[in-house]
């Protein structure tokens, strides 16, 4: 078990080794987006940073998505040896700080990924085990979407105590944490129910988190009775 640990954890750390020696033997110019280059330039020398005559882009998804600077025309202003290493070592730091993130994020779900034999659908029972883990994974997955939403909550009291509850739950769902652990989730019970649709209390459980957790949505109610009152159906009776 020592030894299966230890080999996880090396192959996870294969990627940012890899990572560090691109961003080392590169400039950094020519491996990272115009708008974050000019941006670390900016920290390593102002003064030159201001000089800088890159492109704005309309957003940040844009800007991660376009092709890195190679080929272009030489910037308006030298970049030294001395500002690229500066600039590879924030470069470094940042991916490091980001790596280190989702590291954490892995090693939370690796005690149950871990027992994970059967992601995909068979016929064939599974067994209790699985069932077990799977269970156990959402109720873990669940609790940490909702400690962060507290947190969340309770630092936007604390940041803006006028706030009222409709406007202060209206904040909470909208923060980027709270969208991510709440996609988590969502990620989850839908491998879950890959592996576990033969069961109808997996489907139930996950009917019943959505209650709470999606947004209402009673446009969809009104047309599907409208559907049926026009033509002539009970709708009640259809559901039984």
């Amino acid at each position: 078990m020592l030894l299966r640990s230890v080999a996880c954890i090396a192959q996870l750390l294969v990627p940012l080794f890899s990572f560090n020696k691109l961003v080392e033997e590169n400039r950094p110019e020519d491996i990272l987006s115009r708008s974050e280059f000019a941006r670390l330039h900016a920290q390593v020398s102002l003064a030159a940073a201001k000089a800088l005559s890159f492109e704005e882009r309309a957003s940040d998804i844009v800007d991660d998505l376009e092709p890195p600077i190679v080929g272009v025309t030489k910037p308006v202003v030298e970049i030294t040896d001395a500002a690229r290493t500066a600039i590879r070592q924030l470069v470094i730091e940042s991916r490091e700080q980001l790596y280190q993130a989702t590291y954490t994020q892995i090693m939370k779900r690796w005690y149950f990924e871990e027992k994970i034999r059967r992601p995909y659908f068979h016929v064939k029972p599974l067994e209790e085990v699985q069932l077990t883990n799977w269970a156990d994974y959402l109720s873990f997955e669940e609790a940490e979407a909702a400690a962060i939403e507290s947190s969340v909550r309770e630092e936007l009291k604390a940041e803006q105590p006028d706030l009222s509850d409709s406007e202060l739950t209206a904040k909470v769902l909208s923060s980027d944490s709270v969208i991510l652990a709440r996609r988590r989730v969502k990620v989850l019970y839908e491998r879950c129910l890959v592996a576990c649709a033969l069961y109808e209390h997996i489907w139930i459980r996950y009917a019943r988190y959505t209650e709470v957790s999606v947004y209402p949505k009673p446009l969809i109610h009104v047309v599907f009775s409208s559907v049926y009152v026009c033509s002539g159906v009970d709708v009640w009776m259809t559901s039984q």
